[in-house]
C-alpha cells in the first residue's frame, strides 16, 4: 500500500516539475527572435529538405534523414520557414530538458535531485547548440533509455537491447551514433551468452562478438576513407584541419572555403581522412593532438552557465559559479555513490554512455571539438553523476508542496535570454543581418520566381519559395561564366564575398565587384546590415525593392549602416584606424567586436583619438558560438572629427579570421574613411 501511494506521489511530483520544466524553458525562450539570428547552412538545409520532403524525398543516411522528417512534421503545423525555425530551436531544447529529466528520474534520481540537473541544463547553452540535430538525436537516445530503465522485469540484456534500438533509431539523425550502436550490440552478446552454461552458446559467443567488431571495424573504416565526392567525412576533416592550422599560425586563407589547399599542401591527393593519415601522419596526429588538448575548453564552454541580456557583466562570474558546482557534484558523485555502481539500471545507463562517448570522441579527435558532438555524451553523464551524488537508491514521497515551490524558484530564477532577469521594456530588436536580409528580400513582391546566389549558406530557403539558393561552385571558373550557366537573378554581396575561392584571380570577379550596374545590375542597400543586393535589372524593374545604396567603400575599409548608421570594417590588421565625424556635439557609442581569435591569448582595446577608452578586455579563447563572439565598449565621442583605434597585443601581428568590427553611434553623425588606410 504505501509503496502504490509513494509511486503516485513521485508520479505527480514529475508532472508539476516536469510542467515547471517546460515553463521556464517557455520563458528562456521568450521573445528569442530579438537576439538570436537565423541559423545557416546545416540547420538551413535541414529546414529546407524537411519542407520539400514530397518533393525531394529523403536524404541518404549520411544526412540525417530522422531530422528530416521532423522538420516535415513540424512544417505541416508552421508553414512559415522563419517562424519554423524559431519553433524547432524552442520545442527541441524544451524536449531535450524533458527527456533528461525522465532519465535521470529513470536511473532512480530523486526529483528534486533530477529538477535541479535539469534547470542547470535548460540554463546552460548545451539543449541549444546549433545545428540542433545533435540534440534532436539526443532526446531519442534518453527517451528510449529511459523506457528500457521502467521495464524492470525485463532481464538486463533484453532492456540494453531496447536503449541499442535507440541509439540506432537516433543514427539516422547523427550517423556516427552507428559505431555506438554497434559497440553497444558486442557488449549485448557478451552479456546474453557469456553467462550461459551450455556449450553451444559458449561456442557461438566468440563467433558473434567476433562478427560485430569486424562490422565496427569495417563501419569506422568506411566513415574514415568515405570520398570527398561520395560523403561529408573529408570536407569536415579538411575545414577543421585547415581550422587548426589558422588557429596555429600556418593557414592565412578562410579555413572554410580554401580548406582543399590546405589538403593538397599537406596530403597531396588524398580524398579521405584514411588516406590523409597514410600520406601524412605525423601532420594527421599533429591535428589529433591539437584537438585534444582543445576539448576541455570547449567542455567548459558549453556546460557553464551565461548571462542573458543585459547582465553580461556578470558573464564571467556566473560561468566560474556554475562550473564550481558542477565540480562540486562530482565530488558529492564520487564520495557518496560507490553503492550506486552495482545498481543494474546505473550500469545500463553507463554502458550506454561508454558506447555514445566512444563515437562522440571520435568525432572530436578526428575532427574538431565542435559544441553538437559533446552534447549527448555530456547530457548522460550529467544524469550518471547526479545519480551517484543521491546516493543508495531509495523510495521516497516526494512532497508536492515543496514541489511547487522548488518549480517556482526556478521558473523566476531562469532569464529570458531576449529580456534577461527582471521585467523592462522590450529592448529594439538587435541588427541580425539574416533576418534582416530575409525582411529585405521578402519586402520585394519579386512577380516571378528567382535564384539567389549567396555565400552565407541558405537564406534563401527562409526567404520563401519563389527563392532559390545557387550555391558556389565546387570548381574554379570564370564568374560571368558562372552567372549566365546558374541564370542568376541576385547576388548578394557581403564582406566576405570578395574572398570567394571559387572566383579567385579572376578579372571579371573583380570587376563586377567595383561595378555591378555595368554588368546589368542595380545595387540595393540591405537595410541595417554591412549587405548589398545586386538584382538585374529586369527583375528589379518589376519589384519593389527599397532605394539604392550610397557608394560604399572598398571592402576592408567601412560600411555606412541604415537606420543605425553602424560602421563595420573588416579586421585584418593588428592596428585598424578609421575616422568618425560626430558633427557639432559630443556623442555617445557603443564599440561592438565580433572577433574570431584563432591563435594565441590576445588583449583588445581601443583608443580615441590616442587616449585609451575604459579596460581592454584579454580574448583567451576560440571565440566560435554561432560563429563569432561579441565584445563591447560604452565610449563618447568628441565634436568634431575623432581618430578611432583598434588594437591587438599578443604573439603574432593580426587577428587572423577576425571577422567583423561594428560601431553603434546613437545619434546622427557622418563617417568617413581614414584616406591613409
Amino acid at each position: 500500500m504505501f509503496e502504490s501511494e509513494t509511486a503516485g506521489t513521485n508520479r505527480l511530483a514529475d508532472g508539476i516539475l516536469g510542467g515547471f520544466l517546460v515553463l521556464s524553458a517557455v520563458k528562456l525562450t521568450f521573445g528569442i527572435e530579438r537576439v538570436l539570428d537565423l541559423s545557416l547552412y546545416d540547420e538551413s538545409v535541414y529546414l529546407h529538405s524537411g519542407r520539400g520532403l514530397l518533393s525531394f524525398g529523403f536524404r541518404d543516411a549520411q544526412s540525417s534523414p530522422l531530422y528530416q522528417l521532423w522538420y516535415f512534421f513540424l512544417s505541416v503545423l508552421v508553414k512559415d520557414p522563419v517562424q519554423l525555425f524559431y519553433a524547432n530551436y524552442r520545442i527541441v531544447g524544451t524536449l531535450l530538458v524533458v527527456a533528461f529529466y525522465l532519465f535521470a528520474r529513470s536511473l532512480a534520481a530523486r526529483p528534486w535531485i533530477a529538477f535541479a540537473g535539469a534547470a542547470y541544463l535548460l540554463n546552460s547553452s548545451l539543449p541549444f547548440t546549433f545545428p540542433l540535430v545533435s540534440s534532436f538525436g539526443s532526446v531519442c537516445v534518453l527517451l528510449s533509455t529511459a523506457l528500457a530503465l521502467r521495464l524492470g522485469r525485463l532481464r538486463f540484456e533484453h532492456r540494453l537491447s531496447i536503449a541499442a534500438a535507440g541509439i540506432l533509431i537516433a543514427s539516422f539523425a547523427r550517423p556516427e551514433w552507428f559505431v555506438s550502436f554497434l559497440a553497444l550490440c558486442c557488449v549485448i552478446l557478451v552479456l546474453a551468452y557469456g553467462t550461459r552454461t551450455d556449450a553451444a552458446a559458449k561456442r557461438l559467443a566468440p563467433v558473434l562478438v567476433a562478427f560485430l567488431v569486424c562490422a565496427a571495424s569495417a563501419s569506422l573504416l568506411l566513415l574514415l576513407a568515405k570520398r570527398a565526392d561520395g560523403g561529408r567525412s573529408i570536407i569536415a576533416f579538411g575545414q577543421h584541419y585547415a581550422l587548426n592550422l589558422a588557429h596555429h599560425g600556418s593557414f592565412d586563407s578562410d579555413p572554410w572555403r580554401d580548406w582543399e589547399h590546405a589538403v593538397r599542401r599537406d596530403f597531396g591527393d588524398a580524398h579521405s581522412v584514411l588516406g590523409c593519415l597514410l600520406a601524412n601522419p605525423g601532420a594527421v596526429l599533429r591535428h589529433f593532438g591539437w584537438n585534444l588538448r582543445a576539448l576541455w575548453k570547449r567542455v567548459r564552454e558549453v556546460m557553464q552557465i551565461r548571462a542573458p541580456a543585459g547582465a553580461e557583466p556578470w558573464d564571467a562570474a556566473l560561468g566560474t559559479l556554475s562550473i564550481a558546482l558542477l565540480a562540486a557534484v562530482c565530488i558529492g558523485a564520487a564520495l557518496r555513490g560507490r553503492a550506486r555502481t552495482h545498481d543494474p539500471a546505473f550500469r545500463l545507463g553507463f554502458l550506454q554512455w561508454c558506447c555514445l562517448a566512444l563515437s562522440g570522441l571520435l568525432s572530436v579527435v578526428v575532427v574538431y571539438p565542435r559544441d553538437h558532438y559533446l552534447i549527448a555524451p555530456l547530457v548522460l553523464a550529467l544524469a550518471l553523476v547526479l545519480a551517484l551524488a543521491d546516493g543508495p537508491s531509495r523510495r521516497a514521497r516526494s512532497s508536492t508542496s515543496w514541489c511547487v515551490v522548488a518549480g517556482l524558484v526556478v521558473l523566476v530564477a531562469t532569464p529570458s535570454r531576449a529580456l534577461g532577469w527582471f521585467p523592462r521594456p522590450a529592448p529594439e530588436p538587435a541588427a541580425l543581418e539574416n533576418i534582416e536580409t530575409v525582411r529585405f528580400l521578402r519586402n520585394a513582391h519579386l512577380s516571378r520566381n528567382v535564384k539567389l546566389f549567396e555565400t552565407e549558406g541558405g537564406i534563401a530557403f527562409y526567404a520563401g519559395d519563389q527563392f532559390s539558393w545557387v550555391r558556389p561552385p565546387d570548381t574554379r571558373t570564370t564568374f560571368r561564366e558562372f552567372l549566365e550557366r546558374r541564370r542568376v537573378d541576385l547576388v548578394l554581396l557581403t564582406p566576405g564575398f570578395a574572398a570567394e575561392p571559387a572566383f579567385a584571380g579572376d578579372d571579371g570577379f573583380q570587376s563586377f565587384l567595383r561595378s555591378p550596374e555595368s554588368w546589368g545590375f542595380r545595387v540595393f542597400h540591405v537595410p541595417r546590415t554591412a549587405r548589398r543586393l545586386a538584382v538585374r535589372r529586369a527583375v528589379a524593374e518589376n519589384a519593389s525593392f527599397s532605394a539604392e545604396t550610397r557608394p560604399e567603400f572598398d571592402e576592408g575599409a567601412a560600411y555606412a549602416r541604415e537606420p543605425y548608421r553602424d560602421l563595420v570594417v573588416q579586421w585584418i590588421r593588428p592596428v585598424a584606424t578609421m575616422r568618425v565625424n560626430a558633427g557639432d556635439e559630443a556623442r555617445r557609442f557603443i564599440l561592438r567586436i565580433n572577433a574570431a581569435v584563432l591563435d594565441q591569448p590576445r588583449r583588445l582595446s581601443l583608443a580615441i583619438n590616442g587616449k585609451e577608452q575604459g579596460p581592454s578586455v584579454v580574448v583567451d579563447r576560440v571565440l566560435w558560438k554561432d560563429g563569432y563572439s561579441t565584445l563591447s565598449w560604452s565610449v563618447a565621442l568628441e565634436r568634431g572629427e575623432n581618430a578611432l583605434e583598434l588594437r591587438t597585443e599578443g604573439p603574432g601581428d593580426v587577428l587572423t579570421g577576425g571577422r567583423v568590427v561594428g560601431l553603434l553611434l546613437i545619434g546622427d553623425p557622418v563617417m568617413v574613411p581614414d584616406p591613409a588606410k
